[in-house]
């Protein structure tokens, strides 16, 4: 089974159908599986929550990316505090990951759907979120996975868009590594920019280049334009 931890460890998986392309939402509450939308005969459903593995520690969600219903172009309180609702798209908020990161080690995983409907996965081994005194700082790393690296590696020399170590940067809070402009306003999004990135989960949704949601693919050197994202950790 495909399982996954909604906000505060609630059981439940997203599954998706091709035939009609929709994602639908099932938890189990109150000793029932309950059902949210509508796929209709739910053919050939694509993996996309994270594995639940027997006698393994199980994942928080904490960001999700899947219709383009919920604006993640915000600012600094939003992104701090989180917003939207954990039944679809939401973001936990900043805050909340470092207070349940800051102590204990943590894996980060990041669950990925391309408009073609290819699957992706990056694993971190280790992750944890700074304090507010930091901006919240990033810090990951062990990659392991089928999406390459576009968090902690660099293209060649050009290091400029590591995310690892980066603080978060929102339209109205400048922290980011770039000296003449704001990142967060040229690629529409609140993430850990350097000057400025080679991911963008929360971009602009079904756009294309660098102000949609975007993951670099180290192995063919191409931009990757994703249609579901998920973050989470354990």
């Amino acid at each position: 089974m495909l399982c996954n931890i909604w906000m505060l460890h609630m059981l439940g998986y997203m599954i998706y159908s091709r035939s009609s392309a929709k994602y639908c939402l099932r938890r189990f509450v109150g000793g029932k599986w309950v059902t949210k939308g509508d796929c209709g005969d739910y053919g050939g459903i694509a993996k996309i929550a994270s594995e639940v593995q027997a006698g393994n520690r199980e994942w928080t969600v904490f960001q999700r990316r899947m219709d383009g219903s919920v604006n993640f172009y915000r600012g600094w309180n939003d992104y701090v505090n989180g917003f939207g609702n954990a039944d679809g798209e939401f973001w936990l908020g900043l805050k909340k990951l470092h207070q349940l990161t800051k102590t204990g080690n943590h894996e980060l995983r990041i669950n990925m759907i391309e408009w073609n409907g290819t699957y992706y996965t990056a694993k971190y081994s280790s992750f944890n979120i700074a304090p507010a005194s930091e901006n919240y700082r990033l810090h990951v790393s062990g990659y392991s996975g089928n999406a390459s690296d576009a968090i902690a590696r660099s293209v060649g020399s050009n290091r400029k868009g590591i995310l690892n170590d980066q603080q978060f940067t929102t339209k109205d809070a400048d922290n980011d590594l770039r000296a003449k402009s704001n990142c967060a306003i040229e690629f529409k999004g609140g993430w850990w920019y350097n000057d400025c990135h080679r991911s963008n989960l929360n971009g602009l949704y079904n756009v294309t280049h660098g102000r949609g949601i975007r993951w670099y693919y180290h192995d063919t050197k191409t931009d990757l334009n994703m249609q579901f994202t998920e973050m989470s950790f354990r």
